[in-house]
């Protein structure tokens, strides 16, 4: 996972002045996915379909277990399917330059890795075609802007390593700013905001759908994604219900047992 996150390590000299690729669209389509991580075990996804459309919202939720995490890392190319199909504009992971696939689909979890460096180059990782304005817009969009400049030097504070000096909060901010500066198509969110209160979250999330950029949201936080164009309410691998938040709430199903008990 950490090769698509940080796909080119600083520790090995790289100064990358990054070379132009197209991006993905950000439309995604799942058909009939069946996956498990042993053989010798019933499939923990099976028969699975999506139809994302560039700029759409998608969240699965459901009790922890339920395959959620397992459907985000099969989208971003981490395990292959068994069986089925996972197409990014048309065309399998394998038909998709590295280099055009990293560049669009980018995967926000709470394996947050930040190096003793300035904030700045915490956020563009080094890459210097991105304008030092990309980075305070990214920063602006992921609420940590403001964090950011009440610290000595402001982008030029230095983090220690880790980002042991920052807040389980502001960590999460810091990496999904690190995200947006990369201008991604589509954003694999798995549990990204966890430690971000529901305004935080909700402002966040609106400065993400404002960007167009397709968004696949692994939720704990039911409240945050009632607007998304599908929710996918998973339990034990399969799917229960789909549908909007409306639809969902009116089915007085699963989803509305977990809304209701949240």
């Amino acid at each position: 996972e950490d090769v698509m996150k940080y796909p080119d390590d600083p520790v090995f000299g790289m100064d990358m002045e990054t070379e132009s690729y197209d991006k993905l669209t950000g439309s995604l389509s799942m058909k009939h996915v069946t996956f498990g991580y042993s053989k010798l075990a019933p499939p923990l996804i099976e028969d699975f379909s999506l139809e994302l459309k560039r700029g759409q919202r998608v969240a699965f939720v459901g009790a922890t277990g339920c395959g959620k995490s397992t459907l985000a890392k099969l989208i971003s190319g981490l395990y292959r399917p068994w069986s089925g199909e996972i197409l990014f504009d048309g065309k399998p992971i394998s038909e998709i330059d590295r280099n055009i696939f990293t560049g669009s689909v980018a995967v926000v979890d709470q394996d947050i890795i930040l190096f003793e460096d300035t904030i700045a180059n915490n956020i563009r990782m080094w890459d210097n075609s991105i304008e030092d304005f990309e980075v305070i817009l990214a920063a602006r969009d992921a609420r940590i802007h403001d964090d950011i400049m009440q610290r000595e030097g402001g982008y030029n504070y230095r983090l220690t390593e880790g980002g042991r000096d920052l807040s389980g909060g502001q960590r999460q901010r810091m990496e999904i700013a690190r995200v947006l500066a990369q201008d991604p198509t589509m954003i694999i969110m798995d549990e990204a905001t966890s430690a971000l209160d529901a305004r935080t979250e909700f402002e966040v999330v609106d400065s993400i759908c404002k960007r167009g950029i397709s968004c696949v949201v692994i939720a704990h936080r039911l409240s945050t994604i009632r607007d998304c164009d599908e929710i996918i309410v998973m339990d034990k691998g399969k799917v229960v219900e789909r549908g909007t938040h409306e639809e969902l709430m009116a089915k007085n199903g699963l989803y509305m047992q977990l809304v209701t008990s949240e």
